[in-house]
């Protein structure tokens, strides 16, 4: 279900790892950027970084420091940035859709965001949230509400508006933890019968379940490397909890 999600893909609370030019050389930078405050993601170079605290989503550079984006979903922490630290994922409120929280997308180059719609249901106020940004910054990915105590996984693409993803167990809910460079391969989970979620992957808006080479099903998943061909992922009770890593040639492997 919809929660407030620190997952632990994301980066630590409190301290950030600036990355910069002297990174080529092995070397890197931590900044203590304060408490209270998740980073989910980083630009390509390491100069822009997107998280929240409390009350607000929250950009840092070298320059700025900590700069709040814009006033936080109230049940949605989650934010990312484009690997060009243009634009950022989080959510606002649309006056023109009774003042729901929905998917948005912020521009830092004009300080602008823009509402990204829902599929017309509410939950709470929340139409959809956003869990992040594809590399270039062309697709936004999360949940959308369709019913009272469901959601679906959802992408909103520049030029496309909002889709779900669907799913694949009627009644039950997905949700959209990460994806490729441009959004064509999305991954999450999917909520099953038992209510336990199951990672998996949507490549083209067509899901693949995830399962362990015993057969159980693999929990969610939450990232993927830039071309989609590698996901990550958490372990359970049947990997021992340990981290895991797909492709479509080994299937999963645990990362010990």
């Amino acid at each position: 279900m919809h929660m407030t999600r620190a997952s632990t893909h994301h980066l630590l609370a409190a301290v950030l790892l600036a990355i910069t030019s002297s990174a080529a050389r092995g070397e890197a930078t931590y900044v203590n950027t304060g408490t209270g405050i998740i980073w989910y993601g980083v630009s390509a170079d390491g100069s822009v970084a997107a998280g929240s605290n409390s009350n607000f989503y929250l950009v840092y550079t070298a320059t700025s420091g900590v700069r709040a984006a814009a006033t936080r979903n109230w049940s949605s922490a989650n934010t990312g940035v484009s690997w060009d630290g243009r634009y950022i994922a989080g959510g606002v409120q649309n006056s023109s859709a009774s003042n729901r929280w929905q998917i948005a997308r912020g521009d830092r180059n004009n300080e602008t965001w823009t509402a990204c719609g829902d599929l017309g249901i509410s939950m709470s106020g929340e139409g959809s949230s956003a869990s992040g940004s594809s590399g270039d910054g062309s697709t936004l990915f999360g949940l959308a509400w369709t019913t009272r105590g469901n959601a679906l996984a959802c992408t909103w693409r520049q030029g496309t508006g909002i889709q779900s993803l669907g799913t694949s167990v009627p009644d039950r809910s997905t949700r959209a933890n990460g994806s490729d460079v441009d959004g064509t391969v999305v991954v999450g989970w999917q909520d099953g019968l038992t209510g336990f979620r199951q990672g998996c992957i949507w490549n083209n808006g067509v899901q693949t379940l995830l399962f362990f080479a015993n057969g159980e099903p693999a929990p969610e998943a939450l990232a993927c490397s830039a071309d989609g061909s590698v996901v990550v992922g958490r372990g359970n009770e049947s990997n021992s909890f340990h981290a895991w890593r797909w492709t479509a040639q080994t299937g999963i492997v645990d990362i010990l």
